[in-house]
């Protein structure tokens, strides 16, 4: 981590397009200087159990930015928040809460790995995985409903006659907020 934290800062052309390089992430270092950061980047999926039947397994899983992207997708290098199998979407509120709990008490604190003679400062990047995992994770209902945009609230309205819904154009957009 160490060294690829060094390489962050003198990047090539060839992984100028990973995370480290992003915008939001120079920003975060610039806000903790000082801190050594542990960031993390959460996937969330559901997936199918079987053909023949509607059960469905839904993971929440953690990568760390700060280590190079060959290693960071290895099974060994990422863990596991929590699962969840059954015939229903799960509800996130109690899905995810115990585990978020511990990541936000976790981000409280600065914390020592053993061994290592450095102290880490937890943060989380962001959140990954494809449409019906993102609904789920934000509290949407997808993305024909009335409120489908992850940034703003547009808000839909139905048309009767069209038998679709349509977004109308407004150039002064509220974008959501985390409450």
């Amino acid at each position: 981590m160490e060294n690829y934290n060094k390489f962050i800062l003198n990047p090539d052309s060839i992984t100028k397009y990973d995370i480290p390089f992003a915008k939001a992430y120079r920003n975060l270092l610039q806000q903790y200087p000082t801190e050594n950061l542990l960031t993390l980047l959460l996937h969330v999926d559901g997936i199918p159990l079987s053909k023949s039947s509607k059960l469905k397994l839904w993971i929440c899983d953690a990568s760390i930015v700060e280590i190079p992207p060959h290693l960071r997708v290895r099974r060994s290098n990422m863990f596991l928040i929590s699962v969840y199998i059954g015939y229903t979407e799960p509800n996130v509120n109690i899905w995810v809460k115990t585990p978020f709990t511990a990541i936000n008490e976790l981000k409280n604190k600065v914390f020592q790995v053993p061994n290592i003679h450095a102290s880490f400062k937890v943060k989380v990047y962001g959140c990954i995985g494809d449409s019906p995992a993102l609904k789920l994770m934000c509290n949407m209902i997808g993305h024909n409903g009335y409120l489908p945009c992850y940034y703003c609230d547009i808000k839909g309205i139905h048309v009767k006659k069209a038998r679709k819904r349509q977004y109308p154009y407004t150039p002064s957009t509220k974008y959501r907020s985390i409450n």
